[in-house]
């Protein structure tokens, strides 16, 4: 729960969601976004290396702040384990309702 939002807004997005259910309404998660999204990415760096612009245990974060019931993250983890397997991903998904 966060105290930045309004009770209203938090109550119109829950029940927003028990309406629609899983509903994704910006984009739907497709191999091709997914792609897109790890050309995004920096590359991964060796565990341990020690570049200022990467994380130290060559770990990449991904957050998705205001998910909602969207499967998104999911099924960019489920992508990630299937395509980029050189890669170490973190992969977080959060949303106030």
């Amino acid at each position: 729960y966060s105290i930045m939002q309004k009770e209203r807004t938090i109550e119109f997005w829950n029940e927003f969601h028990e309406k629609t259910g899983d509903k994704e309404w910006i984009v739907h998660p497709t191999d091709e976004l997914f792609q897109l999204i790890c050309s995004l990415l920096p590359a991964p760096t060796a565990r341990g290396e020690n570049d200022k612009d990467s994380n130290k245990d060559g770990t990449l974060r991904v957050l998705e702040i205001g998910c909602g019931t969207s499967t998104m993250s999911r099924e960019f983890w489920k992508y990630v384990q299937l395509h980029q397997k050189d890669c170490h991903f973190y992969i977080r998904a959060t949303d106030v309702s």
